[in-house]
């Protein structure tokens, strides 16, 4: 597991240092709130394959894979284990790719908690479901909240997703996960009071 000071000691010494996954690396970059050049290697079908992303206060905004970028680069990556990695700050920030909302895929899913936001009366507050297509996790409190929870990977991966914008279905696309596991794995932030479920048409 990386140590959250990792960062800070590597950036632009062009030190290689070794990691399970991609998402203990977005994770730690994420809680760090920093920005630079993420530069990934691992041994995929017999040969050494590369894939760099650009993060901007802890968030990804632009993911290279050989020649894919973006969203299926970004899925490409986060399928690798056992990474080498190098971090720079310096680097020069590349043209975003990855946008915030990347698209709805609806799928039937079992539902989850639908909380209506403050001032909003009507179907929703009635407790009538929006589709689940438009269904919005959004964080609550404070990150360094879900580092003192026992969360497992695939937890960490989607809290780290959820930006307030992306459905569960884009959630799903970026994560390489099928809805209901999305669904599954929001349920269980729920539990843990970690995030709430809006709907899109609510804002």
């Amino acid at each position: 597991m990386l140590l959250m000071e990792g960062f800070d000691k590597m950036a632009n010494k062009g030190k290689k240092r070794d990691a399970d996954n991609l998402g203990d690396l977005l994770s730690t970059l994420y809680m760090q709130q920093q920005s630079g050049m993420l530069s990934v290697e691992s041994f995929q079908n017999g040969r050494w394959e590369e894939g760099e992303l650009y993060i901007l206060a802890g968030q990804p905004i632009y993911a290279r894979q050989g020649k894919v970028g973006g969203q299926e680069a970004l899925k490409r990556l986060l399928l690798w284990r056992s990474l080498r990695f190098s971090f720079s700050t310096d680097a020069p920030r590349p043209p975003a790719n990855l946008p915030a909302n990347i698209g709805i895929q609806p799928a039937p899913t079992r539902a989850l908690s639908v909380v209506p936001p403050r001032g909003v009366t009507g179907n929703l507050a009635n407790g009538v479901q929006p589709p689940r297509e438009l269904l919005i996790p959004q964080k609550i409190g404070v990150p360094q909240q879900a580092l003192s929870l026992p969360l497992t990977h695939r937890q960490r991966l989607i809290y780290f997703l959820i930006n307030g914008q992306r459905t569960i279905a884009d959630l799903a696309r970026t994560s390489g996960k099928t809805i209901p596991e999305v669904e599954e794995i929001l349920r269980e932030l729920q539990y843990y009071r970690l995030i709430e479920i809006f709907s899109y048409n609510s804002y």
